[in-house]
């Protein structure tokens, strides 16, 4: 049976204190402990570690589920074990209805072209993308308030929210005539009925790309027409800053090719990645006014204005949401 906000947040409330499963009693996957050794992966900084950790006690002790493997049969305490997944695939998902909008959102990624790994989306509980999923594929049902606590948050103009999804591809030919992509868009009207575009890219753990990628497309949108300051690619393609650049670049693109008037990247990540910090330093660095299209929103603020919002389910996803991805008892 797919696990319910409810069942989330009566866990949140009641079950947090309570001593560990033992293990042995877990369906699927391999009996290991959550908090085992074994479990440690050698390579993780501490940091990493400590969110791994998160999973594996969440995978215990709310899914109920043992420890799953990687490709090589190594346990990953993040991994969902794969026969749990085929028995129920909304196990990384924190409502049916998330889960359901994964699948359908999939299927078209996949059906125009895009690319998608099904196994990280659906088995591993660390990647930035099903928690992608588990934010936009909640808040897109919900359009109106959405628009309210966006516009608070990020101190933009959004009085209505037209658009709004995940694993976001380029209609038609890409504008930049790689693969960059983003995370979520959102697509919006201003209280004056002018369109803007929000291009989301969300991190858990992971870093921003370390690899270099140059064209001559991309230098011809870094000017100062687009509010680049001049000789700003030759910084900007250094690998702390590459992959936001594109993902500016993008913005910019999709903001002509589409007629939006406004244009927006958007980090959102936990307060603390530093790497997410430098590289939106080195790009704002780069512009004539740092803060005009690159805005940066932490997944604690989030879930803070979700709780403040002092609506039932709303609360309830943002308590579900903190117990999963921030931290054991997390409390707004």
């Amino acid at each position: 049976m797919m696990m319910t906000r409810d069942k989330a947040h009566d866990f949140m409330e009641k079950n947090m204190t309570k001593p560990p499963h033992d293990s042995t009693l877990l369906s699927h996957g391999l009996a290991i402990p959550w908090d085992s050794d074994v479990l440690k992966v050698a390579s993780d900084t501490s940091r990493t570690a400590t969110y791994r950790r998160l999973q594996s006690y969440y995978r215990e002790h709310v899914l109920g589920v043992g420890v799953g493997c990687d490709s090589k049969e190594v346990p990953r305490p993040n991994l969902l074990p794969a026969a749990a997944v085929a028995e129920n695939p909304g196990l990384n998902f924190l409502t049916p209805e998330i889960a359901e909008y994964t699948r359908a959102r999939s299927r078209y990624v996949v059906c125009h072209g895009g690319t998608l790994e099904e196994d990280r989306l659906y088995r591993n509980m660390l990647s930035s993308m099903p928690m992608c999923f588990n934010i936009f594929g909640y808040w897109r049902q919900y359009p109106m308030t959405a628009a309210s606590l966006l516009g608070e948050l990020l101190d933009l103009d959004i009085a209505a929210i037209t658009a709004m999804e995940v694993e976001w591809i380029p209609r038609g030919a890409h504008p930049l005539g790689d693969k960059t992509a983003f995370d979520a868009d959102v697509e919006y009207l201003t209280h004056d009925n002018e369109p803007g575009f929000l291009g989301i890219e969300t991190k858990y753990t992971e870093p921003f790309s370390a690899k270099e990628y140059d064209r001559e497309s991309y230098r011809a949108l870094t000017t100062p027409a687009n509010g680049c300051k001049e000789g700003a690619a030759d910084v900007l393609v250094k690998r702390a800053t590459n992959q936001l650049w594109r993902n500016l670049l993008l913005v910019k693109a999709v903001q002509k090719a589409e007629g939006f008037k406004h244009g927006h990247v958007v980090v959102l990540a936990l307060a603390d990645d530093k790497g997410a910090a430098k590289a939106v330093e080195g790009v704002r660095e780069q512009l004539e006014v740092p803060e005009s299209c690159v805005r940066v929103l932490s997944l604690e603020r989030l879930v803070e204005g979700a709780v403040g919002l002092g609506v039932a389910g709303h609360e309830a996803w943002g308590r579900a949401f903190g117990g999963r991805y921030l931290e054991v008892g997390w409390k707004p």
